[in-house]
Formats: structure tokens, sequence, C-alpha cells
């Protein structure tokens, strides 16, 4: 790997993992100014909690001087990076391809929820289905459709949680879903969920809303942080199942007017993460590594889309 690093004026190493670390130590090897973006480091579980500390204290915090730029994708990855970046730290949050879902989501109000991606633990699709049974009680047309792929929780297990929940006559589970399938699915919805104990930055969240889904999301800093700032979406507790499905069902409009103006309102309010205007951030950030003596018009280029 080092040897196609030879000619790269820049070395953007995507995550906080092991070609971080590498590329820190080698960095004799080659030549190239680095920069990286954090995507959360490796704290999205609590597994193996105090390792992973004394690694971020210690062979983190060295190899994070390697680098011209360390890139938070989130303002929560911001607060765990700033004390070992100091100067080296900018924020670029994540962008997401507006094109792939957009306006997607159901043309009049339906009660399907949908939650999309893949199955890790740390995601707690299973506390989805209590949700499910309270909606269910106060509505039998609620339904659920789970899509994506088996991570550290297989879709057998989930499909035990929903049967133990007493839901598996209202949950779908769709998995390794195409983009065009998962477009469709989207389109039988008009709410989205996600009730992670951890993220990063909350990519599915976004890209659920540039649909027009009004999200359902757990009281985490990014969420937090994506509800105040969009003045849209819904926190809930999934320890309380009652009342997240109370705070739901009382967000169905049924008003065909106010239904469409809300769906506009929640594609409009992420139209700010689109990844024309993200890429052109990092275009400045690189361009800035390279310093002015090599004259690439690298925004420009970024731009053009090369």
């Amino acid at each position: 790997m080092l040897w196609h690093l030879q000619s790269a004026d820049v070395v953007h190493v995507h995550a906080i993992d092991f070609f971080f670390d590498y590329l820190a130590l080698t960095r004799p090897l080659h030549r190239g100014a680095m920069i990286a973006s954090t995507h959360g480091g490796f704290f999205h579980t609590a597994q193996h909690a105090v390792a992973k500390k004394l690694w971020f204290n210690t062979v983190t915090r060295a190899s994070i001087q390697a680098y011209h730029r360390i890139v938070a994708c989130s303002h929560s990855d911001a607060e765990l990076f700033r004390s070992r970046a100091g100067h080296r730290l900018a924020v670029i949050e994540n962008g997401i391809d507006q094109a792939r879902f957009t306006c997607a989501s159901a043309q009049v109000q339906t009660r399907t929820i949908i939650c999309f991606g893949r199955f890790a633990q740390h995601k707690r699709i299973g506390q989805l289905f209590p949700i499910l049974a309270r909606l269910c009680a106060l509505d039998p047309a609620w339904r659920l459709i789970v899509a994506g792929r088996d991570a550290d929780q297989t879709t057998e297990q989930l499909r035990a949680m929903a049967d133990d929940a007493g839901v598996q006559h209202a949950v779908r589970f769709v998995l390794n879903p195409s983009d065009a399938q998962l477009r469709l699915l989207i389109g039988e919805a008009s709410f989205s969920a996600c009730l992670s104990s951890y993220e990063g930055f909350g990519l599915a969240a976004v890209e659920a809303m540039s649909a027009g889904l009004l999200p359902i999301l757990s009281d985490i800093a990014p969420f937090r942080r994506l509800v105040d700032d969009t003045k849209i979406g819904l926190i809930v507790d999934p320890g309380d199942p009652a009342g997240a499905a109370a705070l739901v069902q009382e967000n169905v409009l049924d008003d065909a007017a106010s239904y469409t103006r809300r769906r506009a309102q929640t594609m409009d309010a992420v139209r700010r993460y689109d990844w024309e205007e993200v890429a052109a951030r990092y275009a400045d950030i690189y361009a800035e590594a390279v310093g002015p003596t090599h004259g690439v018009p690298v925004t420009a280029t970024l731009r053009s889309g090369v």
C-alpha cells in the first residue's frame, strides 16, 4: 500500500482504525499531507471500553501529531477529539447524496415507519417492536419496515424479538435491498426510526429526512442537535414505549395540506448536508494542506465532479 502513496499530494484517511495509526507510524515513507476524518472514532459500542480509552489516550493521541488536519464528522466527534487534536481540529459534518432518496416518501400520510441500515446492536432496532405494539393498540393500521443487512445482529434474532413483542404481523423484513428497492420501500412510509445508543453523526436520519420522512429518534447528542437545528423530528425514550407511541400518534397528519407542507419542510431542512457543499469544504482543507506552491485548483476540480 505504501508504494501506491508515493505519488499522492494528499492522503485522506477515513476512520480512526488500523490505517490511521499505520500511516502515522510510516509517515517518513510517504510524502503526502495527511488528513483524517473521525467517523465516530471507535466508540460506537461500550465493548472493550477500558482498552479503547487507553488506546485513545496514548496511541491515538500520538498518531494525531502526524496529521495536518483531523476533521470531525460531527459536533460530538469534535468534543471527543478537541483535547487531543487542538489546532489541527476542523468540523465538517457528513454529507449525503440528496438525489439518492429525495422526495421518495409517501405522497399521502401513511401509518408506516421504516428503519434502514445495518443490523447492529447499538442501533437498538429491537426496541422499536414494543413501541410498534403500543401503536398498533392505538390504531391497527400501523406497520414497520426493517430493511438492511445482517451485522452483529441477524434477521432471525430480530424476527424473534418482533415475535416476543407480538407484532410479527405488522413487521416486514427486507434483507440487502438495492437503492432502487429501498426507494420503493420508503415510498410506503411517512416516518423513519433510529433509536441508536450511539452515533457519530446519524447519517441514516438525515438521509431519511431528505426523502421527506419524519424521523423518530433516540435522545443522543447528534440527534438532539439535528432536531434543534432543523426544528423537525421526534425525540423519544426507547425505555418508555407507551410514551413514544403516544408522541408518534400525535404527529399523524391526516389533513393532506398539512402533511404535504411538513414533508416539504423536512426535505428542505437537510439540504445543507448535500455532498456538493461538503466536498467544497474538504477541497479547501486539501488546498490548505498542499500549500500555494502546487498551484492546483483543488476546489474547482472537486466542484466539477472530477
